[in-house]
């Protein structure tokens, strides 16, 4: 059973879940001129793979030159290591870039949460009080 947390953007309210580890999706259809990355507002990740999709049939085209066929062939398998790569790490930078762009976890304390930061690396800060802060300040 799939692990998931859901986020929720503080201005809008609306609330999404992101699936903890490996992803189908990106795996199979980050591909395809990166529209499942865009969805997801990944926008320099969606950019670089609909780049790969735009590069890869044009030197489909050039095969017939040695050089041609080289860079057609670092183009696929660039764009099967890339879809492997955003499998394997697509839900933790899509969880990354919303957290940094002010989306909160909806549940901090639940157990799924807690696996989700431990898996991604998302260290909790503790909460210090205005009176501590202050009595930091004053310090020598």
């Amino acid at each position: 059973m799939a692990i998931t947390v859901a986020l929720q953007n503080p201005q809008t309210k609306e609330i999404r879940l992101v699936k903890v580890g490996w992803s189908w999706v990106l795996l199979f259809f980050s591909s395809f001129f990166g529209v499942p990355l865009f969805l997801r507002k990944l926008k320099s990740w969606g950019k670089f793979m609909l780049g790969l999709a735009i590069a890869t049939p044009i030197l489909s085209l050039l095969t017939t030159n040695p050089i041609g066929s080289f860079l057609y062939t670092v183009t696929l398998c660039a764009n099967f290591a890339l879809s492997v790569y955003l499998a394997i790490n697509g839900n933790e930078i899509t969880a990354k870039t919303w957290l940094s762009q002010g989306w909160q976890f909806v549940d901090p304390n639940a157990e799924t949460t807690k696996f989700a930061k431990m898996r991604w690396g998302i260290l909790d800060q503790p909460q210090s009080t205005p009176s501590e802060t202050a009595g930091q300040a004053t310090q020598p």
